[in-house]
């Protein structure tokens, strides 16, 4: 059966006028998404996503919803002066040009001390849908990235990555891990100390009940054993130390360091970056009058 010139034109027509009614108006879903305080207070760092999608409408939202078709989906890492109120782009990832899944990806500040700013990308994969992490540094005075391959290093050890502290400027690491593959609930999984050198070298602490800090060059931890343990970190020296050297002793590597003003997002049906200082006995936080969109500028 032929069609006919004057019965195919209507048909094109119509395929045309509904594939362009298959997708809603844009949508902007961009986001502030964390912040930290960097440069010995001078400056504050953070991540933002611009995400501009226009949603399923029509046979293509059903039955749930359907698959947006997005415009824009980038991750940034930016800075923030304190000083002049500037914003300045450092690392920018288109994810439409990765494997990220489109609008899953992510940068996240894990931690900033001096120059060195750790952030940890996620996001769901292309295909596989399957949930993957990468972490590096960012070092704000020689301007470059480097990978931070922490949880294969502690793979390589049967250990799974917990949570860890960036605790100089140099980028020493006080690592929380647990024994990979450990069948115990999350909160009951036995914990164990590793310290982390700024060139990738580890010193394995042991099991620990409780971390409490660093001072004077040794890290003060509690053991299974019910005592708390004090380490020379440059010589792994251990010793039993008195409870009292505990007092005053502090998990925040930046405690008694200058943190103000401090940078935070402001989270809510918007997202706002804003900084903090100290106000009668508390803090006092002024939102920055400036969107993701004008941060980023034209896409």
């Amino acid at each position: 059966m032929k069609f006919s010139a004057r019965l195919l034109f209507p048909l094109l027509l119509f395929l045309a006028l509904g594939c362009s009614s298959m997708y809603g108006p844009p949508y902007d879903a961009s986001r502030f998404q964390s912040a930290a305080t960097a440069l010995n207070g001078r400056v504050g760092v953070f991540t933002m996503k611009r995400l501009v999608y226009r949603p399923a409408a029509g046979i293509l939202a059903f039955p749930d919803g359907g698959i947006p078709r997005y415009l824009i989906d980038r991750n940034y890492l930016g800075l923030y002066d304190f000083a002049t109120g500037a914003t300045r782009i450092l690392l920018v990832e288109n994810a439409l040009k990765q494997d990220w899944l489109p609008g899953s990806s992510s940068f996240h500040v894990v931690a900033a001390y001096g120059p060195k700013v750790i952030v940890r990308a996620s996001g769901q994969i292309k295909r596989s849908y399957a949930f993957r992490s990468e972490t590096w540094v960012y070092d704000l005075e020689r301007e470059t990235r480097e990978p931070l391959p922490i949880d294969a290093e502690l793979a390589s050890r049967g250990r799974e990555l917990k949570y860890f502290y960036l605790t100089d400027a140099l980028g020493t690491l006080v690592v929380v891990a647990h024994a990979a593959g450990d069948p115990a609930p999350q909160r009951e999984k036995a914990e164990h100390l590793l310290v982390r050198g700024p060139g990738g070298d580890y010193l394995e602490i042991g099991p620990m009940i409780d971390y409490y800090g660093l001072r004077g060059g040794e890290l003060f931890y509690w053991s299974p054993e019910h005592r708390l343990i004090a380490v020379d970190l440059a010589s792994g020296r251990r010793r039993e130390a008195a409870r009292q050297e505990a007092l005053g002793l502090s998990t925040d590597p930046k405690a008694g360091l200058a943190q103000e003003p401090s940078l935070i997002v402001q989270q809510g049906e918007d997202s706002a970056l804003a900084v903090g200082r100290r106000h009668e006995g508390g803090w006092a936080y002024e939102p920055l009058p400036f969107t993701v969109e004008q941060v980023a500028g034209k896409p």
